[in-house]
């Protein structure tokens, strides 16, 4: 779900901001989103941002911003491959 579906956050720039998606059926906790995402500057900034930005992505604001995905030559990159391989590789599923 995290390559497939749409995040954003919610309770932005709180210790307990998480992610929704859909009509806020389905969680994911900060900690995860960063495994992939390079939100990290996004949060401190609480500039928010979608993992996609298409129609799926309800909050407004959220959505003119896509959250920017770990580059090859950030600390971080290794984390975003292993949870990409861990999820089926160059076709994540569920």
């Amino acid at each position: 779900e995290i390559f497939n579906s749409v995040w954003w956050p919610i309770k932005m720039g709180q210790p307990t901001q998480d992610w929704i998606t859909g009509r806020g059926n389905s969680l994911m906790l900060n900690t995860d989103i960063c495994l992939v995402f390079d939100i990290e500057d996004d949060i401190d900034g609480e500039i928010p941002c979608c993992t996609k930005t298409n129609s799926e992505c309800l909050e407004q604001e959220s959505r003119k911003r896509k959250c920017p995905m770990y580059s090859r030559m950030h600390s971080r990159f290794e984390a975003r491959e292993a949870v990409q391989e861990m999820l089926g590789g160059s076709h994540p599923h569920n």
